[in-house]
């Protein structure tokens, strides 16, 4: 599907399996006993299709039509002599109630010049008959499903029949590892996630911390992480996992299971650097569904007053920024291990439930409009030490955009999170407040505070350069009048050819701090300080 970056922890079997927490079993498919060895879900699946298998193999009559159910496509392999008495029919696959697991078996046959299912996926039988497959050769014969018509199913559709205990996860954060409200609040979002939005073509929630560079910071996000069902998330596995195993049905028929849960509308992914983070957000962008991040910021610009712009660009691209370094946390270690006992299956049926609530706008749409120039007169204010008027409108201008985007999210997530199927004020207050809570506590970090500093100190020295360098951080490959359309109520320019006249000294300067393109769009570089 994609590339991921890799977070730079490794993943015990017990931690990636629930239902290892009290089994000698080693893998998924060496299960056998299913009162205690499978989790609740996948019992329910086993015994619906065990019920299911009674009818086909007592009553159903050979081309009898079989009644609709749901299974996992299960690639198979079968020996000359069975190819034998399908190749005129259609394409060969196997049926099991789990991907993982050998339950409930049945061979299946796709007509040929038909659509064929990926291995692994869940599909949904909506007209099949039963047929049997005779092999020629040994006098034998399989049962089997000719699958004349089938939709694909949403990779959790499995947890969405299944009755749990319902829990605040935010909750379960705060109480374990004593963190604040806000901090719990960010930590349940990617989570929980929000709706993908058509318009703004984005969904889910990004996450980004400050730092991440202890083994405890890399411990509680993958921890974090592992909140979300398996088929919503990507984590280094053990090879022997992915290469999977052979399981012989009969003599000539061997079903082959692997752990390759399959993403599709819900992902949830990760980063370490900033640069990684870049990547994710541009995936984001292109993902046709719920997208959410987990990661940390961190910038490549040696240039502080670059670092600066790109916090504030960042900001407002990202949902949650903590204001509190991961590492910080780090008193709070002993607790990792019983903040991993709490993840069970609920709260991944809780999760998959929580993403199938759509959150509606349609009944605070007058309250949104008020949350935005609150948000916008905030910014405003939280600037106006650091920036004047108009150079402030700019920078304001071209967050809100972004921030409005945030606070959509935000509150639906939060709306989700309380089982709600509108968005309130109360849920827009709350994503307001975040935003303003993390933005001030983020200005006191002292790695922040350094940077506003030095950015300030050589915005004073040249506010040409500074307006300049801003801009091209935040549109990136603006053209000169592009440019100057936004940036001349500064009056740091008389006219668009004493901008251009400037972008051209800056661009002659050996180490230029700004690229330029064939099409004479700009691009800051910023590796050099002004002198």
């Amino acid at each position: 599907m994609r590339t991921q970056n890799v977070l730079e922890f490794k993943l015990r079997l017990d931690e990636y399996y629930l239902w290892k927490k009290e089994l000698s079993v080693k893998y998924p498919w060496e299960r056998e006993h299913l009162n205690y060895q499978f989790l609740r879900y996948e019992k329910e699946r086993i015994t619906k299709i065990r019920n299911w298998f009674k009818h086909i193999y007592t009553k159903a009559k050979v081309h009898e039509k079989v009644e609709g159910i749901s299974f996992y496509v299960i690639p198979v392999k079968t020996t000359a002599a069975w190819n034998e008495s399908i190749s005129t029919i259609g394409s060969l696959r196997g049926l099991s109630a789990l991907y993982n697991s050998p339950q409930e078996l049945i061979l299946a046959i796709f007509p040929f010049g038909r659509p064929i299912p990926n291995d692994y996926s869940l599909i949904y039988i909506e007209e099949g008959e039963k047929q049997v497959i005779y092999n020629k050769q040994t006098d034998e014969f399989e049962y089997c499903i000719f699958i004349e018509k089938w939709i694909s199913l949403p990779s959790d559709n499995i947890y969405l029949d299944v009755p749990f205990e319902s829990q605040i996860l935010s909750k379960i954060i705060i109480d374990i590892l004593g963190v604040e409200n806000n901090i719990g609040q960010s930590f349940q979002s990617p989570i929980i996630s929000a709706p993908y939005n058509a318009i703004d073509a984005v969904g889910g929630i990004s996450l980004s911390s400050f730092s991440l560079k202890s083994s405890f910071a890399r411990e509680l996000v993958k921890n974090i992480l592992l909140m979300a069902p398996p088929e919503y998330r990507i984590l280094p596995l053990p090879k022997s996992l992915i290469k999977g195993y052979n399981f012989e049905k009969r003599k000539g028929i061997s079903f082959h299971f692997a752990e390759k849960p399959l993403i599709d509308r819900n992902f949830l992914a990760r980063a370490t650097t900033y640069d990684n983070l870049k990547i994710e957000l541009l995936n984001r962008k292109r993902f046709n569904g719920e997208y959410s991040v987990c990661s940390t910021l961190a910038s490549s610009y040696d240039d502080k007053h670059s670092l600066w712009a790109e916090f504030l660009k960042n900001f407002s691209s990202i949902e949650i920024i903590l204001p509190t370094q991961l590492d910080r946390l780090i008193e709070a270690d002993i607790e990792l291990k019983k903040f991993r006992r709490e993840i069970n299956e609920d709260i991944w049926i809780q999760v998959a439930h929580a993403r199938e609530i759509q959150p509606g706008m349609q009944d605070s749409k007058d309250a949104f409009e008020d949350t935005a120039f609150k948000i916008e007169q905030d910014f405003d204010s939280i600037l106006s030490d650091n920036y004047k008027k108009k150079e402030r409108e700019i920078i304001v201008h071209s967050m809100l955009p972004g921030l409005l985007g945030n606070i959509k999210r935000l509150s639906q997530s939060f709306a989700r999170a309380e089982n709600k199927k509108s968005v309130n004020l109360s849920h827009l207050k709350n994503a307001r407040n975040l935003i303003i809570d993390n933005f001030h506590m983020l200005q006191e970090i002292p790695e922040i505070r350094k940077i506003r500093i030095r950015a300030d100190e050589k915005k004073k020295r040249n506010a040409r350069y500074s307006i300049i360098r801003t801009h091209l951080i935040i549109h990136p490959g603006s053209t000169s009048k592009e440019m100057y359309k936004e940036i001349k109520d500064t009056e740091l320019f008389k006219n668009q050819r004493d901008l251009e006249e400037f972008l051209n000294w800056l661009y002659l300067r050996p180490n230029s701090p700004i690229s330029k393109d064939v099409n004479n769009r700009y691009y800051w570089i910023g590796q050099t300080p002004f002198p």
